[in-house]
């Protein structure tokens, strides 16, 4: 094989190479939101871009020996990226993100969850035009000639250049090149890495596409210093000081016994010392803050209940005809409420597991870094104490519930991981109702009904802590069929056109109503403590209803109501405003906004949230702080 001129070698490789990155720069001016001219953005995103073309390129020579075709396969890939950021930024309100590569498998797992909003029908078309290109791709460029690379493979025998293992390794060497050029573009970037805000739309906008996916990946290795803001951490703290104090005064060490579970008797001890010390850092933050002191042993302890409903907000806030007794229920335990109000959540029509998150650690999402994004994805780097953890050292016995795959977003790791004893997936509900696709709001009161007569017949009186994500509301709600004339049950006027979605939405919430009224009616039913929390996750995607009907603020509702029996031991111990603020300065946390108190209600107050104040406002408000 000869030396070829310099113009067949242009030719052959570096021209697709320049074209296709010059065209991989003009076409990020189509993504949501627009990035700023690639020659303001920093020299680090400029080599990352080029780098990451450069070795991707390198990768399509080895995969189909086609320059052209694999710099039209790389450009193709960009492109649907692009094409699902920008759907995501119209449907959730960000582009997409480096932890969302991990749907596409999902996509395939769990089709129904993911297909319909990039549409069946543009899925379908991609796959067809992509074979189509494939094979007239495959059919009129030629593989690779070789000679065209002779210049790189010099050193090696002639032998070697016409046999077949030879050319093999013409090919790696070229491509090695190309990926070994990239990286070395990527590394010299990686020395000064541009600082990111993990406001998505933000960092896009100034980083650019590519370079934007690159810094989040590299933030995914980052370990949040999370533990001095998460609130039962600073109990646990709180007492252990105290404890390590009162056995130093007795000439004895607790550190090893007590905290690492080392020396002193068995592992049940341990258990036993650990419960006595969380309950100490309770007591001890309860005494300052004017909560219930429930002591250890008490049989009195309450069982808790937290809903976390599925796209679950007051729409009759934000849709002016929607009939006021669509969530009759609701209002009357908002009406017997401890506390009520709006919850700021850290999500905008999905992306559960972030409000999830943000309720059972307590932690502020701001405080994760880009695991506020997906919690569960890289859990061992930010796992801190939970409400569950929390509650299981006092003696609870500690559920969640979720009737769907229980695989998804890694629960089964997470779940266990974050303090629970039990986790019931779907297979926990075999031939239970659906309503839609999704197992029932009323089979998940069905379960805890359940679960709590169970823990009633229990002669041990173990108290329950349930925590159930529910999934009936789970869109896509255009995917749902509304009947002729359906809309008249739901609103006092007709809708405008292509509105159906707010119709399929109502038929749901009223049954998360019924719910609510159905779980604080066993409540109500014990011959113990009990009480119940209630909030939504998110508020649901429904954009053409929004365009046409107005968009909500993107809070959800809450509201934390106890049983008779628990009633009459909380009721006037929530002094008002003042000591939620001294607990929420106890534990470090930043205030919620605060609406006042009643309004209206005699039971509680009207408070705006964020999520992560949601489980301590809570547990004080059963008397638990």
């Amino acid at each position: 094989m000869g030396t070829v001129s310099n113009t067949s070698l242009l030719s052959s490789l570096w021209a697709p190479w320049l074209l296709g990155l010059v065209l991989s720069f003009a076409m990020e001016w189509v993504a949501l939101p627009r990035p700023v001219n690639p020659i303001i953005r920093g020299w680090q995103a400029l080599l990352v871009h080029v780098g990451l073309w450069t070795a991707f390129f390198g990768l399509m020579l080895l995969v189909f020996q086609r320059p052209w075709f694999g710099a039209i396969n790389l450009l193709a890939f960009l492109f649907l990226l692009i094409e699902i950021g920008n759907i995501k930024w119209v449907m959730l309100r960000e582009p997409f993100i480096y932890p969302d590569f991990e749907y596409f498998t999902d996509t395939i797992k769990y089709p129904r969850l993911y297909l319909p909003f990039f549409g069946v029908r543009n899925a379908v078309l991609a796959t067809l035009g992509y074979g189509l290109a494939l094979a007239v791709g495959l059919y009129f460029e030629p593989a690779l000639n070789l000679s065209a690379v002779a210049w790189v493979t010099g050193i090696l025998p002639e032998a070697w250049k016409v046999s077949w293992l030879g050319r093999v390794l013409q090919l790696l060497v070229v491509m090695a090149g190309f990926v070994a050029v990239g990286a070395a573009l990527l590394a010299a970037a990686g020395r000064a890495p541009l600082p990111v805000s993990f406001n998505a739309g933000q960092d896009q906008r100034k980083l650019g596409f590519l370079y934007f996916l690159w810094r989040y990946r590299q933030e995914e290795s980052v370990r949040p210093p999370v533990d001095e803001y998460a609130p039962f951490r600073k109990l646990l703290n709180a007492t252990e000081t105290k404890e390590i104090k009162a056995s130093k005064g007795a000439g004895r060490d607790p550190a090893a016994a007590a905290v690492t579970g080392v020396g002193e008797g068995s592992s049940t001890h341990h258990l036993e010392r650990a419960t006595v010390q969380v309950v100490d850092a309770a007591n001890h933050v309860a005494n300052a803050s004017g909560g219930v002191r429930m002591p250890l042993g008490s049989t009195d302890r309450p069982d808790l209940v937290m809903l976390q409903c599925e796209s679950f907000f007051d729409l009759r806030r934000t849709f002016s005809t929607a009939k006021p007794e669509l969530l009759s229920a609701f209002d009357a335990l908002r009406g017997q409420a401890q506390g009520q109000g709006r919850l700021h959540v850290p999500a905008w029509g999905a992306n559960t597991v972030r409000t999830e998150y943000a309720v059972i650690s307590g932690v502020d999402p701001a405080r994760l870094g880009v695991h506020r994004y997906n919690p569960y994805r890289r859990y061992a780097r930010h796992a801190v104490p939970t409400i569950a953890t929390y509650l299981r050292s006092l003696g609870y016995k500690t559920v969640c519930v979720h009737p769907y795959v229980a695989e998804f977003y890694r629960r089964t790791l997470t779940i266990p991981g974050m303090g629970f004893d039990v986790f019931l997936g779907q297979e926990a509900f075999p031939d239970a109702k659906r309503f839609g696709p999704y197992i029932s709001d009323e089979a998940v009161a069905d379960k805890i009904a359940a679960l709590l007569g169970e823990a009633r017949d229990d002669d041990g009186r173990q108290p329950l802590f349930i925590y159930a994500i529910t999934m009936e509301n789970h869109g896509p709600l255009d995917w749902e069929t509304v009947a002729d004339g359906e809309q008249q049950h739901y609103f006092t006027e007709p809708l405008p056109s292509g509105c159906d979605d707010v119709v399929a939405y109502a038929r749901h919430i009223v049954n998360a109503d019924r719910m609510m009224q159905s779980v604080s009616a066993t409540l109500d039913s014990l011959d113990r403590p009990g009480g119940m929390c209630v909030f939504g996750d998110h508020v649901p995607i429904m954009p053409a209803v929004y365009a046409s009907m107005g968009e909500p603020d993107g809070t959800t509702d809450y509201f934390y109501w106890a049983n008779q029996s628990l009633r009459a031991s909380v009721s006037g111990r929530l002094q008002g405003v003042k000591q939620g603020a001294e607990l929420e300065s106890e534990l470090g946390m930043e205030s919620g906004v605060r609406q006042g108190q009643g309004q209206g209600q005699e039971q509680g107050q009207t408070r705006d949230l964020p999520a992560h104040e949601l489980s301590v406002a809570f547990l004080k408000g059963m008397g638990l702080l």
